[in-house]
This record gives C-alpha cells, structure tokens and sequence, in this order.
C-alpha cells in the first residue's frame, strides 16, 4: 500500500495502482484549481475506458482528493483509468468558466490518451452534487459515452417564479448568497438568460450520452424534483436516462445497491458486460 497525505484525507493507494497527482490540464494562465490526479493501473497491455469524476461543494468548496477512494476500486480491478478533477470556484471565476475547466481537462486527458493509456472511445463522467451539474452539461458532447449524476442541481427555470413569488419554500435559493446566484453573478430576474445557459435541462437531447441520475427523496439542498424533470424529459425524447430513488435519503447519501448499480453501468457502457440500467427505489 501507497501512502498520500493530502490535507483532508490520508489516501491510501493500492500497490498496483499508479498514483499521478496534481496534473495541470491547462498551459495558459494557471490557475491553482485547475489540475487533477490521474489513476491507472501499474503495467497496462492495452488502452483502457476512462472515468472522470467531478467534486461536489455548491460550486464553491471541495476537492478532487476526496473522491479517490470512490474511484480505487475500478482502477484496481485493472479495468479502468480514473481521475478526479479540481476545478475553479464560482468565488474565483463566475459562470461559465467551470464548466470551460472541466471541457480542458477533458482535452488534455484525450490528447495525452497515448501517454496515459486512454481508450478515447470509452470516456464517462461521474459527479456529485454541484459535480453532477457540471457532468450533466458534458451529455452531449460527443467525446463522452456515459454519464453518472447524483443529486444534481439541473433545473434551473423554476428559479425564475420562485424569486418573483413572495412566499416560497425555496425562496432561499434566489438569495443573492446562495450558491446557484453566486455561480451566475448576477440577478436572474435581470438575466435569465444567463440562468438558463447554466441549467443541464434546458440542453437535454437526443443527442445526449446514457446516463444514470440518483436522487434522495429529502434531499434538503437540491430538490428531488430536479432529477425527476430531467428523467421526465428524457423520457420524452425516448434517450437512455435512468433514474434510481433513495427514499427518505438526504442530499448526502451512500448505499450498496447503488454502488453496484453504478459499477454495472459504467462495466455496460464501457466494457459491453453486465446489463442495461433501470430506474429502481432504494428504501
């Protein structure tokens, strides 16, 4: 076992698992945030798929260090090539240079693929959160092949008549502090254009990749029904989204149904094995 102590978390890396930390994806104007660690198994024969996972953090904390414990696994199966990405905070850049980070990590990674042994057919994203906002903008670009999002801030136009209303129940998240206000820099009721362009709803399409949505049912900071329109759209277009539902479960949430759920799409989507994906109800 590998030792890295990062300052939130002691990672703990499998002997036969390369460990490459701290990669910048960009060559002009660097930013601190803009780097990631790319995972790979040791004395690969082939090209292998890749998953991406995103961070979590309402677009304005978190870190690419805590989601290497989720990703191990796949890498250690010899399987799979993983990375975590940071990217930079809406409080350092507003709305869309997120997303521009993610689509330059995603370009350094296919144009270095010969370097790291990246099977360039094979790309998913993963996010969590704010990660999945930002992994759900990335469904229709064609270099990505599948898609996980958990508990995804998605729908963004219903925020437009909750700030008009009086009284809301979800009248603080039109507050100018809260976090998808402070994505976008602006008043939406000055711009809702610009709301728009950073909600994942409004661009799902039948061009948009598979994807799996996981969702509580209580989920305090991003409302169920957010995954429950992007499904309902999906479905419309007849495009392959899934939807599983953690009922009673909170914006945080882990369950062993839904990690293996999770491992048979990406070994579906990326290696042909396993099954297609359904929508199910974890309790």
């Amino acid at each position: 076992m590998q030792f890295y102590q990062r300052p939130e978390i002691l990672l703990e890396i499998p002997d036969n698992v390369e460990f490459i930390n701290d990669l910048s994806y960009t060559d002009s104007d660097l930013h601190s945030r803009q780097n990631l660690h790319l995972l790979k198994p040791k004395n690969i024969t082939k090209k292998l798929p890749l998953i991406i996972y995103i961070h979590g953090g309402a677009w304005l904390h978190g870190d690419k260090d805590l989601q290497i414990p989720h990703l191990i696994p796949y890498v250690a199966s010899g399987d799979f090539i993983a990375v975590a990405l940071n990217y930079r905070f809406s409080q350092q850049a507003p709305w869309p240079a997120q997303i521009d980070d993610c689509k330059t990590a995603l370009s350094y990674l296919l144009k270095n693929s010969d370097k790291y042994g990246i099977d360039t057919e094979k790309v998913a994203i993963w996010g969590s959160s704010s990660g999945a906002h930002l992994s759900l903008h990335l469904v229709n670009d064609p270099r990505v092949h599948a898609n996980v999002a958990y508990c995804a801030p998605s729908h963004f136009r219903p925020l437009l008549e909750v700030m008009k209303a009086e009284e809301h129940h979800l009248k603080s998240h039109g507050a100018a502090d809260s976090p998808v206000i402070q994505l976008i820099g602006c008043n939406p009721l000055e711009n809702p254009q610009k709301l728009l362009a950073a909600s994942p709803f409004e661009y799902i399409s039948q061009d948009s990749c598979p994807t799996l949505l996981a969702h509580g049912t209580e989920d305090e900071a991003v409302p169920y029904g957010q995954s429950l329109a992007i499904k309902e759209k999906a479905d419309s277009l007849g495009i392959d989204f899934n939807l599983i539902t953690l009922n009673g479960y909170k914006h945080k949430f882990s369950h062993p149904d839904l990690d293996e759920a999770v491992k048979n799409f990406f070994y579906y989507h990326l290696h042909g094995q396993g099954e297609s994906s359904q929508d199910f109800k974890i309790n």
